[in-house]
């Protein structure tokens, strides 16, 4: 998958990993824990590419609030492994979404992940 964690893939996953865990921190407080908790499973399978492309996309959607990031972490993991090249067009629509607010942007991502079989 990416190598060992001190090849220089690794190291460039882990920093990435690091800053948006930082970046929860910094303007989500507690739900960084939840964010650094939720990477592995979020990561696994994923192309190095792939996952540096999810963790640049949730980072942005820190702007409209730990909640929607950490959704957006969690289920554009499921979204990359079942549909990579729909990444990006569903990255897009959640901005449309979230244009009618937060909640109708997590509730739009949750019910993804429930037809995904990874929602509540």
């Amino acid at each position: 998958m990416w190598g060992n964690a001190g090849d220089e893939y690794g190291k460039q996953l882990a920093r990435a990993s690091v800053e948006l865990a930082s970046n929860f921190a910094a303007r989500a407080g507690g739900v960084a824990s939840d964010a650094w908790i939720a990477l592995p499973k979020a990561l696994r399978a994923l192309t190095m590419d792939e996952a540096l492309k999810l963790l640049r996309r949730s980072g942005e959607f820190l702007e409209r609030g730990g909640g929607a990031a950490l959704q957006v972490l969690i289920t554009g993991g499921d979204v990359l492994r079942t549909v990579p090249e729909a990444f990006d067009a569903w990255g897009d629509l959640l901005w449309a979404v979230a244009e009618h607010g937060n909640s109708s942007l997590i509730a739009f991502i949750v019910q993804r992940a429930v037809f995904s079989g990874n929602g509540p």
